[in-house]
């Protein structure tokens, strides 16, 4: 029989579990092994049930978050491929808001579209009697400034003229002609022009 002291002498405790040793020593074979098995799954038990449990919780509270955290990488790699592709179109209704407005005079501009047409009437050969801008009408973000045109000459001149007009930098466009046969088989031509700022 072994005999177990503490260092600390009578009342230790290594001394107060000697009986317990002896007793142990006093059982059968099969009664230690049960109580062997017993201990180890106690233990076992024990260390699953305050450490393995929580972390594995820990673990799955982790795992959850990780995944939350993916989806908002791909929602936000899709965002991003999205902003571009907006900013491209941005940049290209810039270019196209940039051309249109080249193409819509602001009011000072005006004599200049009214001296384009009369040089256009000229080179198309037409005679001119009267170019007068009229009222501009307020639509939703622009303006019509309609333009009165009396012209004078032969069928061709004044198509000739018509598409001159059409192929101005700025928009010039005309709305309606009123066309008389003169006795020589020239026409005379009033035309409703209309341009907007």
């Amino acid at each position: 029989m072994v005999s177990i002291s503490g260092d600390k002498g009578k009342g230790g405790f290594l001394d107060r579990l000697e009986p317990f040793f002896n007793k142990l020593n006093g059982l059968g074979k099969m009664r230690k092994i049960a109580i062997f098995a017993g201990t180890i799954i106690f233990i076992v038990g024990l260390y699953f049930w305050l450490m393995y449990l929580p972390k594995n919780r820990e673990i799955e509270k982790l795992n959850k978050k990780s995944k939350s955290l993916e989806m908002q990488v791909v929602t936000a790699k899709r965002k991003a491929f999205r902003l571009k592709s907006i900013k491209e179109e941005l940049e290209n209704r810039k270019e196209e808001y940039l051309h249109v407005m080249k193409a819509l005079p602001d009011t000072k501009e005006i004599p200049g579209i009214l001296s384009s047409l009369s040089s256009s009437a000229k080179e198309s050969g037409l005679k001119l009697f009267n170019i007068t801008p009229g009222e501009e009408t307020a639509e939703d973000f622009y303006a019509e400034i309609p333009i009165t045109v009396q012209i004078d000459g032969s069928f061709h001149q004044i198509a000739v003229f018509f598409d001159k007009v059409s192929r101005f930098n700025r928009i010039v466009e005309i709305k309606s002609a009123k066309m008389k046969l003169t006795p020589g088989n020239r026409i005379i031509a009033s035309c409703q022009a209309v341009t907007y700022r």
